[in-house]
């Protein structure tokens, strides 16, 4: 997992984790060791980040479209691809002021507490084909995102000031 461009991890902790693509949740849950690390940089980033009152958000009492421009992307490497979310993408815009962040810790116990939960905060924006004969997903940017997630291989960051050419967005994980 990476923000910006740093990864989530300290020295000596594990770097991979399973991950379950689940339809039905609605946001981006990641292990404890991530999330803490995460939280970090996002209060280093939001000084006012609030990430206790809600036990299952962190939240800042200003508009997601002024915390979009203090954040960076998020990215998670599937196999091989790298898939990187835009701030707006996991930013949402509670009642009033409020935004929350639609990245959590994951709430499961036991081993299950390691686990990525890929809902809808990242899913929305993929299109995702189901191979259950070869026990395989595969992934791809849907247009619709284009620019706001980004698809790539992983070690190969590309220059994103450089529009996205179409022939990466149907590349599989």
């Amino acid at each position: 997992m990476l923000y910006g461009n740093e990864e989530l991890h300290k020295a000596g902790e594990q770097m991979k984790f399973p991950a379950i693509v689940d339809t039905g949740s609605s946001n981006l849950a990641v292990p404890d060791a991530a999330f803490d690390i995460l939280k970090e940089k996002w209060k280093r980033d939001v000084p006012e980040l609030d990430c206790v009152i809600d036990d299952n958000f962190c939240q800042v009492m200003t508009p997601c479209d002024e915390v979009a421009k203090k954040v960076k992307p998020v990215a998670l490497q599937l196999s091989g691809e790298v898939f990187e979310l835009q701030p707006e993408l996991y930013l949402h815009q509670a009642e009033g002021k409020r935004c929350q962040f639609a990245i959590h810790s994951n709430q499961l116990k036991g081993s299950s507490g390691n686990l990525f939960l890929i809902g809808d905060t990242m899913l929305r924006h993929l299109y995702q084909v189901y191979d259950f004969e070869n026990e395989t997903i595969s992934l791809g940017v849907n247009t619709h995102s284009e620019g706001k997630m980004r698809m790539y291989d992983a070690g190969r960051k590309p220059d994103f000031t450089v529009p996205l050419m179409s022939g990466n967005l149907n590349e599989s994980v």
